[in-house]
């Protein structure tokens, strides 16, 4: 609301007073925004690895925190991200899209949009010095077979994953399925190199039918990798994997004890290439 110009007398003196009053959110859209330090070096030595972005918002807008670099590329860390009036705080450790970003002098921007269209921004100067960039690699990805049939019948009920890790990181592998959400999770081999170390990897996967389980319905999946380092520089890579005629087997061995035999003879030695016979009850 808009009070028009009026004259005044406050204590006998003349007052020409013109207010604008706003709503109790009011003021700069953006304010107390800050950097700290202004210096990192992101390379998980546990020293100034990050730097700690605040700012205050006055009322809800879409929210802009980018780099750019000297030759003007931006490099966004958040874009057009929903945010109600508020004090926020976060963390940057260099970190953008999965890859670190090279050594050298940014200038940081925040920038909030407003629904009225009002813009906001604020900028500084950023430095990053002895960053980690090198990237864990997943060398040698496979999956083998690509046709998985997990019943128990002795034919492609198992997969296997293997893959090099390059340089310690964390690593995730799982199916995805045909409808691009579902996930199925896949459990790495024991081994002497343990999970996330470097060196050469394995999974066997079998659908869960060896615990009794139900298999993933048939489809074609994606099989996904990913690896992330101390840092956050990550890698994907992906294969496919198609699984057919999958099930829990529905005849179960219920005698103990089987009987193996010569059918022409009767005899229980059989001599190499010849046909063995035996006797069970299965239901």
């Amino acid at each position: 609301m808009v009070i028009r110009p009026s004259s005044f007398v406050v204590y006998g003196l003349p007052l020409l007073l013109a207010v604008l009053l706003t709503a109790c959110t009011g003021g700069a859209l953006l304010s107390k925004v800050s950097i700290s330090p202004e210096v990192i070096t992101p390379n998980a030595d546990g020293l100034t690895d990050v730097t700690r972005i605040s700012y205050s918002l006055s009322r809800s807008a879409d929210l802009s925190i980018y780099l750019v670099d000297s030759e003007g590329q931006r490099h966004y860390f958040r874009q057009n991200r929903r945010r109600s009036a508020g004090d926020y705080r976060v963390d940057f450790g260099g970190v953008v899209n999965g890859s670190m970003l090279p050594d050298g002098e940014y200038t940081w921007v925040v920038e909030a949009v407003a629904d009225d269209g009002e813009v906001a921004r604020q900028e500084g100067r950023l430095v990053i010095q002895n960053a980690d960039t090198e990237k864990p690699e997943l060398q040698g990805f496979s999956v083998y077979p690509q046709v998985f049939t997990p019943n128990q019948d002795g034919i492609d009920d198992r997969v296997d994953i293997n893959y090099y890790l390059t340089k310690e990181a964390q690593v995730s592998v799982f199916l995805i399925g045909p409808d691009g959400k579902t996930r199925y999770p896949i459990a790495e081999v024991e081994r002497d190199i343990k999970p996330g170390e470097p060196g050469f990897h394995t999974y066997d996967y079998e659908g869960g039918v060896d615990l009794g389980a139900d298999p993933p319905p048939d489809g074609t999946y994606t099989v996904y990798a990913e690896a992330v380092d101390k840092v956050g520089n990550r890698t994907v890579v992906t294969s496919t994997l198609t699984i057919a005629e999958g099930g829990v087997p529905r005849a179960d061995i219920v005698g103990a004890r089987v009987d193996f035999y010569n059918p022409k003879t009767g005899d229980k030695v059989v001599p190499l290439g010849q046909t063995l016979a035996f006797t069970l009850t299965v239901e």
